[in-house]
């Protein structure tokens, strides 16, 4: 059986098992969204519901922080539980430090969430559930995270602040969505499936992205900007099509080597790289829409633009100090997609400076033809 096939098959058997009619174990379906606002209620539950482990419900678990009595500090009335139809949301517990608790917890058909939860420091539990969108933000002393996603995880989301260092996002995780901002202690990222829909990056302390497999050959957006320490990414040398947007931004320490067979996106856009002083290796890519090239103070060489076709909107070359040729650009200047040109070296330093040049270069073509 092929992988979607599998998971079809998959999909159906935990549908079938989630139909079961365990009523008689755990709180019906109409009971609505199982709350729980203190640890009294997590601890009463397995004993109200001692047998529950296919829970038809969604659980909220969010501290009701005008009782410092009923302080949540752990999950063990919970610990029986093995798939979850709804949502799993744990957020705001002052105390609660770590997730282990629900170690049995294998599907989650909803989202799950962990949400300001200050001293949480482990949710390595979690590794094993499938879901279809995690998101951990605002959780402070959280030191790792090692994930290996069923072929149901769609999105990964996670925003700081909090004290991750490696960040590991493998297995067999199907189209996997992934959203990495603000970790400030971030140095490295592992990707090692050629499976995602979305890199988004957004980290100012990261050093290293480990790219295992080649990378996918398709993602919706590739976004990695403000990573100003970003010093090596391993070679996406699948990756082919970024089908809406490509944004590489504030990268003092790279070129496009790692980039070496990108030949679509829907638009592009560089910018804030130091060491980017050709866009040779652009030379196969065609633009659909939008093309920006911008503060990129070593920048000499655009002739890869040259063969960037279809632009079918706009071109922009912005703050460029040391960019002083752009007559390879004058075809797009006759077909006003060049719209934008602003802060370069003399003779790009805007659309007229350009196409005078361009009209100085033809009659000395001709004068020697």
């Amino acid at each position: 059986l092929n992988t979607q096939a599998m998971k079809h098959i998959t999909f159906l058997f935990l549908v079938l098992l989630l139909s079961y009619d365990n009523s008689a174990q755990c709180p019906s379906r109409s009971s609505g969204d199982l709350r729980f606002s203190s640890q009294n209620q997590i601890d009463s539950f397995i004993v109200r519901w001692p047998d529950c482990q296919l829970l038809k419900n969604a659980i909220i678990i969010e501290q009701d922080t005008s009782k410092q009595s009923q302080t949540i500090t752990n999950l063990a009335g919970l610990s029986r539980i093995v798939s979850i139809q709804g949502d799993l949301v744990i957020r705001n517990c002052d105390s609660l430090k770590a997730f282990d608790d629900m170690r049995f917890l294998k599907v989650v058909l909803g989202d799950v969430v962990f949400s300001n939860n200050p001293h949480l420091s482990d949710v390595s539990s979690i590794v094993r559930p499938t879901c279809n969108t995690l998101t951990i933000e605002k959780c402070p002393n959280l030191k790792s995270l090692d994930f290996h996603f069923g072929v149901f995880a769609q999105e990964v989301k996670i925003t700081g602040p909090n004290k991750v260092e490696y960040l590991t996002l493998s297995g067999n995780h199907g189209n996997l969505g992934v959203t990495i901002e603000n970790l400030d202690h971030l140095r490295k990222v592992t990707f090692s499936n050629n499976s995602y829909t979305n890199i988004i990056i957004r980290n100012s302390a990261l050093d290293s992205i480990q790219v295992l497999n080649n990378g996918p050959q398709k993602v919706k957006n590739f976004i990695v900007t403000n990573c100003t320490e970003l010093s090596h990414i391993d070679t996406f040398s699948n990756l082919r099509i970024v089908e809406e947007s490509f944004h590489f931004d504030a990268s003092r320490n790279l070129n496009l080597d790692w980039l070496p067979n990108l030949i679509s996106a829907n638009s592009f856009i560089l910018s804030n790289s130091e060491s980017i002083s050709s866009l040779n290796p652009l030379r196969s890519l065609e633009v659909n829409q939008f093309l920006c090239v911008g503060q990129c103070p070593n920048l000499v060489d655009i002739s890869g633009l040259a063969t960037t076709v279809d632009v079918s909107e706009n071109i922009w070359l912005i703050n460029n100090p040391r960019l002083d040729e752009c007559s390879i650009l004058c075809s797009r200047i006759t077909k006003g997609q060049l719209t934008r040109v602003d802060q370069n070296d003399v003779n790009c330093s805007d659309i007229h400076e350009i196409r005078e040049r361009c009209i100085i270069n033809s009659n000395e073509k001709n004068l020697f033809e």
